[in-house]
């Protein structure tokens, strides 16, 4: 083919080979490609709450969808579907060697996103590692999925992690639905929320109290 056109199935480093002739001769040009599956939005990979990684963003092409820290970022795409109404923070702090990263948060739709947060430098927010990245406030409804790219300041590459961390402290609470067999009651302290801790007594109880 004059204009050869090739698609990876899968994401890793290649070795491509080029060769052109016609009647007057031929040459071949070899080169290393590094196929990254999570380079645009429409490949995003699942992230959870908790650390995720590591990644790497070595060979991304640049998508501009930054408007923090410099045009052009090589990023790499993921998607977090929240379960339930939260705030979260998301940053690159864990990232060891450091290296200057660059957060980005969407919503909306792969083709139609609207930036929602951008980080370049967390500075204090991520202790001594002033280059490494952080956004905080970020509210996610149930069900709702978002898009976070993640790449470096001016082109910058490396190996990172990154933490979804949640924030919110939400307003559960305890509700008896109906009296415990054997004249048992259960006692509860705290709120059922994110983060919050929680204790149970029950009274009384001859030997040790069991919870199912």
């Amino acid at each position: 083919q004059q204009n050869p056109l090739w698609s990876y199935g899968t994401s890793g480093a290649y070795t491509v080979t080029l060769t052109a002739s016609n009647a007057c001769g031929g040459g071949t040009a070899t080169q290393q490609v590094n196929v990254i599956a999570n380079d645009d939005c429409a490949g995003a990979i699942p992230a959870f709450a908790g650390r995720n990684g590591p990644y790497s963003n070595v060979g991304a092409q640049s998508s501009g969808s930054f408007s923090c820290g410099g045009t052009t970022d090589s990023d790499v795409w993921f998607s977090y579907r929240s379960l339930c109404n939260q705030t979260i923070e998301i940053n690159t702090c864990g990232t060891s060697p450091t290296w200057d990263t660059k957060i980005s948060v969407h919503t909306g739709q792969c083709g139609a996103l609207t930036q929602v947060a951008c980080n370049d430098d967390a500075g204090a927010g991520c202790g001594a590692s002033t280059l490494l990245s952080r956004v905080t406030g970020v509210q996610v409804a149930a069900g709702q999925t978002i898009y976070i790219a993640i790449g470096g300041y001016i082109g910058r590459q490396g190996v990172f992690v990154f933490d979804i961390v949640p924030t919110s402290t939400g307003n559960g609470s305890f509700t008896t639905p109906f009296a415990a067999c054997g004249g048992a009651n259960l006692a509860t302290t705290g709120q059922p929320n994110i983060g919050a801790q929680i204790g149970f007594t029950m009274t009384p109880n001859t030997g040790a109290p069991f919870f199912m």
